[in-house]
């Protein structure tokens, strides 16, 4: 961006009004108001305009970084940014008119950095016109998005089971009840350790026994995750993802061999689901086969229709239900409870709840070895 300094403005940095704006839209930044507006004259000492907000901004001149200077918003027609006598003074710079260029006193020699800067035109600030087709890409996506948020929506209301007349907050096998109260989220307990005079010396004792033993112990390590590597490696593609700033993302949209595009889970899902293969059907038993609508997975995933008799839970009496804390349990165990609460969360058979009523869980390990989920009711009944 080119700037002009001029010692004839009675000023620190002034710059653009329009510039201003596309800086603002660009870096996601906000103006400020001054305290009183200031008046503007001109060399005929006429009052033109009048200055009532500036922006901050890091500029960097002739190599040298400058940080959070105010620069003052006006209109000054063909020019961007113009560095005014009080800039001047306030650096110490002064103008060489014959050479064009500015003599910097030697306390202020070009700054060093070892972070790489992307330098934007001034054209690219500027709003880009939006592709045509791209734009109806993404319409079409937010269309499709709208749609599944409504769908799942309208399944969680029609698949919702009638609650317990009781105010115990206990609701059946089907459903989640609806929390009584918001509990306030609590910071997880994490040990504490303390460390004292007694401890260090003890411990000071113990490095010195090792080392004249020349014992070498493990140092303890803390918990890094594991990197997932697929089992089959050359038919991954090679795909590297990494995040960038806005700056950065709008520099390679400038780059004609980067091409752009959004996607979410949802599409991907679908994707998935078109070119995934159909597991085979287990065969049924001739003796079963004019009962094959019942075998169905398709038709297990959705509710029958709400009838006025539906089956509900009425708790007359008082209750001692309790509460039921997560228990631990092994990885497998908790895999299989997270598919249960995914799996039937998205069908609508349950909703979220907070209650502190709850029922425990066991499983039963089925022949392949894979675990059945159970709900344990037997307090309730």
């Amino acid at each position: 961006m080119q700037a002009l300094a001029d010692s004839g403005a009675n000023g620190f940095v002034f710059v653009n009004t329009p510039c201003a704006i596309d800086i603002a839209k660009f870096f996601n930044l906000q103006t400020q108001r001054l305290p009183r507006p200031i008046q503007v004259k001109g060399y005929n000492g006429q009052a033109k305009n009048t200055i009532s907000h500036f922006i901050r901004l890091h500029l960097t001149v002739d190599g040298r970084r400058q940080y959070n200077l105010p620069l003052l918003i006006l209109d000054l027609g063909s020019h961007d940014l113009i560095l005014g006598r009080k800039w001047l003074e306030y650096f110490k710079v002064l103008l060489d008119a014959q050479n064009r260029c500015l003599h910097w006193p030697a306390e202020l020699q070009p700054s060093l950095s070892v972070v790489k800067e992307i330098q934007l035109s001034r054209d690219a600030l500027r709003p880009q016109p939006l592709e045509a087709n791209h734009q109806e890409d993404a319409d079409a996506r937010d269309r499709a998005l709208a749609k599944e948020d409504q769908r799942r929506e309208a399944g969680r209301q029609a698949y919702a089971t009638d609650d317990c007349d009781s105010d115990s907050g206990y609701s059946s096998s089907n459903s989640f009840r609806e929390p009584v109260s918001r509990r306030e989220p609590t910071a997880p307990w994490r040990p504490k350790v303390i460390r004292t005079h007694q401890s260090d010396v003890r411990e000071s004792y113990q490095k010195m026994d090792d080392t004249l033993a020349g014992i070498v112990r493990a140092k303890d390590m803390p918990y890094q995750r594991k990197v997932y590597v697929p089992e089959d490696k050359k038919s991954a593609p090679a795909i590297d993802i990494a995040g960038i700033s806005a700056i950065g993302m709008h520099y390679n949209l400038k780059r004609p061999e980067n091409e752009i595009f959004s996607t979410s889970l949802y599409e991907i899902d679908q994707l998935l689901a078109q070119v995934a293969v159909p597991p085979a059907p287990l065969p049924i038993p001739d003796a079963y086969a004019d009962y094959a609508d019942v075998f169905s997975k398709e038709a297990s995933d959705i509710l029958p229709p709400h009838r006025s008799y539906d089956h509900k839970i009425v708790l007359e009496a008082e209750n001692n239900l309790g509460y039921s804390p997560l228990y631990k349990m092994t990885a497998q165990e908790l895999e299989t409870t997270k598919q249960y609460l995914v799996d039937n969360l998205n069908k609508g058979f349950i909703a979220p709840s907070q209650s502190p009523f709850a029922a425990p869980v066991l499983f039963v390990k089925k022949a392949d070895g894979s675990l059945r989920f159970c709900i344990d009711y037997r307090k309730l009944n």
